[in-house]
């Protein structure tokens, strides 16, 4: 009896579950970059490329369908950007405004182009997409970082009702790219370009952004903020981080938290001190929180929280009911085990008089 309960049980929370795995025997193709002559080092697995200047050169990736049936691909070439937890992305971020990147003088999503923008493939097919590096003129110096991404183009994108509208499972190939221009020795520059307060995550911060102006990574960058009030010179808040990373010719919003506060109207400094492998800098910027500006983050942190709310009640609700189910099916399933039992019996007694 136990038993039939405990696979009963497993099969519901397996079906409640379902729609949350996703596993390598999902994955529908496969990639496989090809190793060019021009690869700095050949032992790393992604593209490592010499780039030398007015000299155009092919990359090439081997994509194969792994099912019986046709698929198509998107690829794309992305550039490499800096998140806000101090770690460099190479897919494209919604939320990063690569127009910001003004110290960008060679831009990777221009210098590398793809000769298609579909690829279809018949089942179990192999085909190689080809990649086009157009060399500058005038070169390079430093490194450019992207990647290319392989997206398998979902059935509502080709206009095909997907048989499951509930279970979707989007997932690509990155590769990553790193161009290398000149070996000129170049000398890191940061600056910060401003702060502002905002919200991200449902959480309130104000966002110092810090701008790498060279084409070259920032490593083992550690960030150490102060706020201060400046008509009072008391201390509003503070934050940290260690081992970040910065991606060349990028900028890195970087959070200061202001937790359970609100966002107080008011002038202040901030002090900050960031340390890497490249050197060492110190900024001091003030900037002023107006009471609109204050009233309006502070309001639109409100009806936020009011939304997370609403859905935390929700998913209690919805908790709560499937555990009542349960503990109810469980009840069951054991009293229709005892009236079995009790009736097996009764027809033994009857047997034996």
């Amino acid at each position: 009896m136990l038993k039939r309960v405990i696979v009963t049980l497993s099969f519901i929370v397996s079906f409640f579950l379902m729609g949350l795995k996703v596993n390598a025997a999902n994955l529908d193709f496969s990639v496989t970059p090809e190793t060019p002559e021009t690869q700095v080092d050949k032992s790393k697995t992604y593209f490592d490329i010499k780039v030398t200047p007015k000299v155009n050169q092919e990359l090439i990736i081997e994509v194969e369908n792994l099912t019986k049936k046709p698929l198509v691909l998107e690829p794309s070439i992305s550039r490499a950007s800096t998140n806000i937890d101090g770690i460099v992305e190479y897919a494209k971020l919604a939320s990063y405004d690569y127009s910001a990147d003004q110290t960008l003088s060679n831009d990777i999503e221009k210098m590398v182009t793809l000769n298609e923008k579909e690829i279809k493939l018949k089942g179990l097919e192999k085909k190689k997409i080809k990649l086009l590096i157009t060399g500058p003129d005038q070169g390079f110096d430093g490194v450019l970082a992207g990647s290319i991404r392989i997206k398998k183009k979902s059935e509502s994108d080709q206009g095909i009702m997907p048989k499951n509208e509930g279970l979707k499972n989007d997932y690509a190939y990155l590769i990553a790219l790193v161009l290398h221009g000149s070996d000129a020795e170049l000398t890191s520059k940061l600056s910060l370009k401003g702060v502002r307060p905002e919200i991200i995550d449902k959480q309130k911060m104000l966002i110092a952004t810090l701008v790498n102006e060279q084409p070259m990574f920032i490593n083992k960058v550690a960030v150490g903020v102060e706020v201060f009030s400046k008509e009072t010179g008391q201390l509003m808040y503070k934050s940290e981080i260690e081992n970040g990373q910065m991606a060349p010719n990028s900028y890195f919003d970087y959070p200061i938290y202001i937790d359970d506060n609100l966002f107080e109207a008011g002038s202040y400094q901030v002090e900050m001190l960031v340390a890497s492998d490249q050197g060492k800098w110190e900024f001091k910027k003030d900037f002023t929180l107006t009471k609109e500006k204050a009233a309006f983050y502070n309001e639109r942190y409100k009806e936020l929280t009011k939304e997370a709310s609403k859905f935390n009640v929700i998913i209690v609700v919805v908790v709560t009911i499937i555990g009542a189910m349960l503990i109810y099916f469980m009840i069951s399933l054991l009293r229709s085990q005892k009236k079995l039992t009790k009736s097996g019996e009764g027809k033994r007694k009857k047997r034996r008089r």
